[in-house]
């Protein structure tokens, strides 16, 4: 799929769902966040970084929590919408505006 189709494929699903055992920095996380997609992420450190409170964690090698957490977004749409908001809100976090401020701020300073 060619990257700039990408949001098609975030606007056709209703969950992300990232069950990782292992993870770098995870720009899915953050894509998803921006398509408006609630996330449930394996609890990873780095998902926790990336997400923060915009997210539910299970343990990474436990599908039952799996299970448990994606059936708690389908089941309440409120905590659906919630977790919507506070994902597209934590994905401004990670504009490349704000990037590259902070490296001109860094820049700056020494």
């Amino acid at each position: 799929m060619e990257y700039q189709l990408l949001h098609r494929l975030y606007g056709s699903c209703d969950i992300y769902v990232t069950p990782a055992y292992t993870e770098t920095f995870a720009h899915p996380l953050v894509e998803a966040m921006a398509a408006e997609l609630p996330v449930v992420a394996s609890d990873l450190a780095v998902h926790r970084e990336v997400c923060g409170g915009a997210a539910l964690y299970f343990d990474r090698f436990s599908p039952e929590e799996l299970a448990t957490q994606v059936a708690r977004i389908v089941e309440s749409p409120d905590m659906s919408r919630t977790m919507t908001a506070k994902g597209l809100a934590r994905s401004r976090d990670f504009s490349w505006q704000i990037h590259v401020d902070e490296i001109l701020a860094l820049a700056e300073s020494l």
